[in-house]
């Protein structure tokens, strides 16, 4: 499947789920519900959101050390243009950060990439154990007889913490063998790849020992704690940046349980629609837990959504071509200086 045809089916999804948060709605209650918020919550909503990316460039810096000792200040450039990569469908932010990490610092890119599916299964594994504190404790809030398009919220929540589950545990498996049965695994990679012609065949095996090396910081105790503490800040941080909006909207109920869910939900739909810009499924998840979830009227559920993708929106979208465009007066001065000089 070729980028424009990825684009297009996204697209469609986008509209779709975009529409199920709006279907009853008319544009002028929508916008008629955002302009009576008070402004000086959104501020704060966009303070918190950029925050967390603090703590993000501080962890992936960990991750980055045993490759290539970087200040913080200089992940930034890679991170947050990676993240607004995210923003076209297939999350092709990922391997973007990698790409632009390792040719910045003439680095190998599947050994950066290595570090951002380090950091993806970390927060992989805080949702998982969001939902299943919401499950535990909180069961009763998830009612069995809520849908989206026809599939029980329930269900959808289930499913993906096996199908996420089954992940962490394949992934983690396979990054402990890398790192401490490394001979083991590349002889079981040799074996398997045995039938293949021997350029593939290195070629392979090449590609694993370089993604090998992005994974070297795990084997460090104290760095792999400090990366923990590191995730829980940058969680602590992400689900909080809701607090503002519940105020600004008036939310009935302002409860941790609320936040967590929020987060969830998002979490969860922005991976399995992968929307361009996560339109329609961020509003999705927002729409689901404070409407279907929560009893929260139609209209502010879906104008909490829009607000909360927007200002997500602004702060991923201006910091990346805020960076984007240092980057191009940089190398443009750095040219300017090279043909001058000569």
């Amino acid at each position: 499947m070729n980028k424009k045809t990825r684009f297009i089916i996204g697209f469609i999804v986008a509209i779709f789920a975009f529409y199920y948060t709006i279907q009853n709605l008319s544009i002028d209650e929508l916008f008629n519900s955002i302009f009576k918020i008070e402004s000086q919550y959104l501020i704060y909503t966009v303070l918190l959101m950029g925050i967390c990316y603090v703590p993000r460039a501080f962890r992936w810096q960990l991750l980055l050390s045993p490759i290539k000792s970087v200040n913080t200040s200089g992940l930034f450039s890679p991170m947050m243009i990676g993240f607004m990569g995210n923003f076209l469908p297939g999350r092709l932010g990922e391997p973007l950060r990698a790409y632009l990490f390792g040719k910045k610092y003439d680095v190998s890119i599947i050994s950066s990439f290595a570090t951002v599916v380090v950091e993806r299964l970390f927060d992989l594994v805080v949702v998982i154990m969001l939902f299943v504190w919401i499950l535990v404790f909180q069961s009763d809030v998830i009612d069995p007889n809520v849908y989206f398009f026809g599939i029980s919220i329930q269900n959808i929540a289930v499913n993906f913490g096996l199908v996420a589950l089954t992940i962490i545990f394949a992934t983690t498996l396979f990054i402990y063998l890398l790192i401490h049965k490394k001979e083991k695994a590349i002889g079981t990679i040799y074996y398997f790849t045995q039938m293949l012609p021997n350029k593939w065949q290195t070629m392979i095996v090449d590609l694993v020992k370089k993604f090998s090396l992005g994974l070297v910081a795990l084997s460090d105790f104290n760095c792999f704690m400090k990366m923990v503490i590191y995730t829980i800040f940058i969680w602590i941080i992400t689900i909080s940046a809701f607090i503002p909006l519940t105020l600004a909207f008036d939310i009935q109920e302002k409860t941790i349980t609320l936040l967590v869910l929020l987060r969830a939900m998002v979490s969860i739909l922005i991976v399995i629609l992968p929307t361009p810009a996560y339109l329609g499924s961020f509003n999705a998840g927002v729409f689901i837990v404070l409407h279907e979830i929560m009893g929260e009227t139609e209209i502010v559920a879906a104008s909490f959504g829009l607000v909360a993708w927007a200002l997500n929106t602004f702060v991923v979208f201006f910091s990346g071509m805020c960076f984007l465009s240092s980057d191009w007066l940089l190398e443009k001065s750095f040219n300017k200086i090279d043909k001058d000089h000569f």
